[in-house]
C-alpha cells in the first residue's frame, strides 16, 4: 500500500515515540533497583550495628557486670567496610539509687555511610539494666 500524503514520516514517528516511552520506563527501574540498593545497605549496616550492640550487653552480663573489658578502648570493629565505634556508658538510675546492685549501660554504636557521595553519621543506642547479686549470693 503506498502511503498518502498526510502519512510520510508517521512510521518514523511512531518509533520515536515508542523508544521514548520505553527509555522512561526502563530509567524509572534503573532508580528503583538503585534506591532499593541504598536501603538494603543502610539496613545491612543497622543490623550490624544492633548486633554489635547486643554483643556489648552479653559480655557485660558475662562479665558480671565489670566493666573493665570496656569496648570502647580497643579499636573499631570493620564489618564489610564499614568501622563501627563501640561506647559503653554507665547510667544513673535516680528513682532506684538505693539499690546498688542494679545497673543501668547505654551501649551506643556509630558508623558513617556513604549515600550518593554524602557521607551520614549514624547510630543505634541500647538500654539495658543489669542485677549483680551481692557477694554469697546465688540467682
Amino acid at each position: 500500500m503506498i502511503a498518502g500524503r498526510g502519512q510520510k514520516g508517521f512510521i518514523l514517528m511512531d518509533s520515536l515515540v515508542g523508544i521514548i516511552i520505553l527509555t522512561v520506563a526502563l530509567l524509572a527501574i534503573l532508580l528503583t533497583y538503585s534506591q532499593a540498593t541504598i536501603t538494603a545497605v543502610s539496613a545491612r549496616n543497622y543490623n550490624n550495628a544492633v548486633y554489635l550492640a547486643q554483643q556489648t550487653v552479653e559480655e557485660l552480663k558475662r562479665n558480671n557486670g565489670r566493666t573493665e573489658f570496656d569496648p570502647s578502648v580497643g579499636p573499631p570493629v570493620t564489618i564489610k567496610g564499614i568501622q563501627y565505634t563501640i561506647d559503653l556508658t554507665r547510667l544513673t538510675i535516680p528513682e532506684v539509687q538505693t539499690n546498688t546492685n542494679l545497673r543501668q549501660y547505654k551501649v551506643t554504636v556509630t558508623w558513617a555511610e556513604r549515600i550518593n557521595s554524602k557521607v551520614i553519621n549514624r547510630n543505634v543506642e541500647l538500654v539495658d539494666y543489669y542485677y549483680s547479686a551481692p557477694q554469697g549470693w546465688t540467682l
